[in-house]
């Protein structure tokens, strides 16, 4: 086991335990993702490390009229894409 020591935020999204921040991130250098695995893996002092990420489900596409109903109801981490006008 290794600690790390940084500054993290840590927000109310459910399935979600913190946010790596890019200030932390650009400390490790060289990162291979692997986002259908969710892993993560990175060299620190000599030695390689992965971190693995959790499944919490399948991701569900909405409608605009559907987001403040769902806002409501859950805490879900909701992702916008707003379409370049």
């Amino acid at each position: 086991m290794i600690e790390f020591e940084s500054d993290v935020w840590l927000p109310p999204l459910g399935g979600c335990d913190l946010v790596l921040r890019v200030q932390w991130l650009v400390t490790l250098g060289l990162i291979k993702w692997d986002f259908k695995q969710l892993k993560m893996k990175f060299s620190y002092l000599g030695r390689t490390h992965v971190l693995r990420g959790i499944n919490v489900g399948k991701v569900q596409l909405m409608a605009q009229g559907q987001l403040p109903k769902a806002l409501k109801a859950a805490g879900h981490m909701c992702m916008l894409q707003l379409p370049p006008k």
